[in-house]
């Protein structure tokens, strides 16, 4: 997994192929589950997104805005186009994961 101290391990069980998580799990929870399964280099990747993102927005994730989400995009403006596709992509799939309650598809 990450390297990352603001992550933690976490087991869930998959029904359906939708996880149901305690509504109580934290954003380094989430972040993990959303993780589990993709390749080392893509939960890196990603991990620095998520760690990027939560770092410019300073709050959890269930409080984050539209809003949140648009000046962080204009806040990437000097990355290559690639990279800021790529941030963009995480972080919309890592909060549309969280965004329904008790579930992280």
């Amino acid at each position: 997994m990450s390297d990352s101290p603001a992550l933690t391990a976490v087991h869930a069980r998959s029904t359906s192929g939708v996880l149901y998580i305690p509504t109580k799990t934290t954003d380094a929870q989430l972040v993990d589950l959303w993780l589990h399964g993709r390749s080392d280099h893509t939960q890196r990747a990603y991990c620095s997104d998520a760690d990027r993102f939560f770092a410019f927005v300073g709050r959890p994730l269930a409080t984050v805005t539209l809003g949140d989400v648009q000046a962080f995009a204009d806040s990437l403006e000097g990355l290559a186009p690639s990279s800021r596709a790529r941030t963009l992509a995480a972080v919309s799939r890592c909060s549309a994961s969280a965004s329904a309650p008790g579930t992280c598809e």
